[in-house]
């Protein structure tokens, strides 16, 4: 551990050194250099309760998907000190998903959600590097800018949907596997990118469902039950079910099914037709189409 804090003092000492390192971290740290920031910082940015609620339901999609693939694969991570972080486009963090042990170590660390990992905060890192270049990126200890993150070794892998309409990619956000810098490992970056392409994968599915049922002239809603907690959530619809329903339209992806419509004890029959997985006509419903509810993967019922 001395000798790699060694190298990151003298990395801020000794400009040829920095010239040694690789590309993309040579730009990088050389951008952070003509900005003044100062490599000292050992906390982060924290974005304030309220800021952060906005950046959550602007980030409701990658939260919702990445909680199928992270959640099962934490079940794995019991007693490690390695586990993942979900980010959103700007490098706010959104979540931790780990065991007790990686918890503790990333609170040991100052690592906490609500902290911004963009580089005018902390410096070039993995989060702040993938996120511009939008690639897969590895940082482990004394590569890192500042030395609050000198501890760590962060690989990251964002989150690209191309846009079938503009054909440009869109950053969505990303995932990063967060080990101590003693731990670090190249082949862990194999992990988060295949995170990454599970989530970008199934956002794909899910905007491909809107804009083929977009103009349909029935209302469709496709309700989920998450298996792990079994709360019914809204996983996707299309615009016309506000109209069927005479209520004013607004984006209810991954929402709460009560969000829509009563809770029990009212809507007794809409209730039983989910927790019962009922098949219904159009005929029968009144509205909508008829529909075959089906098992769906990792996370139960739909309609």
């Amino acid at each position: 551990m001395e000798k790699k804090q060694e190298r990151w003092e003298n990395l801020h000492h000794d400009f040829n050194l920095v010239n040694r390192l690789p590309e993309p971290l040579l730009f990088f740290w050389k951008r952070c250099l003509e900005k003044g920031i100062d490599p000292e910082t050992d906390t982060f940015k924290i974005y304030s309760d309220e800021d952060f609620k906005k950046i959550k339901d602007e980030s409701i999609k990658i939260y919702a998907y990445s909680n199928r693939f992270l959640l099962q694969i934490t079940q794995y991570l019991v007693s490690s000190e390695i586990g993942f972080a979900l980010f959103d486009s700007k490098g706010c963090l959104l979540k931790l998903y780990g065991g007790s042990h990686f918890l503790d170590w990333c609170s040991n660390q100052k690592i906490r959600v609500k902290s911004s990992w963009n580089e005018d905060s902390i410096g070039a890192n993995a989060v702040s590097i993938g996120i511009e270049t939008r690639k897969a990126v590895s940082v482990a200890g004394s590569e890192n800018y500042c030395r609050a993150l000198c501890g760590t070794a962060v690989y990251f892998a964002p989150f690209i949907l191309d846009d079938d309409k503009t054909h440009e990619a869109i950053l969505m956000g990303g995932i990063a596997l967060i080990a101590p810098r003693e731990k670090s490992n190249p082949d862990y970056l194999m992990m988060p990118v295949a995170a990454a392409n599970d989530v970008a994968l199934h956002l794909y599915m899910g905007n491909s469902f809107y804009e083929l049922h977009y103009t349909e002239s029935k209302g469709l809603i496709s309700i989920d039950i998450d298996t792990l907690n079994g709360k019914p959530h809204i996983l996707y619809h299309n615009s016309q079910i506000f109209s069927v329903l005479d209520t004013a339209y607004s984006n209810l992806y991954f929402r709460d099914v009560d969000t829509l419509f009563d809770p029990p004890p009212k809507n007794k029959e809409f209730w039983e037709i989910i927790a019962q997985n009922k098949k219904i006509s159009s005929e029968a419903s009144g509205a909508g189409r008829a529909t075959t509810p089906s098992q769906r993967r990792h996370t139960g019922r739909s309609i």
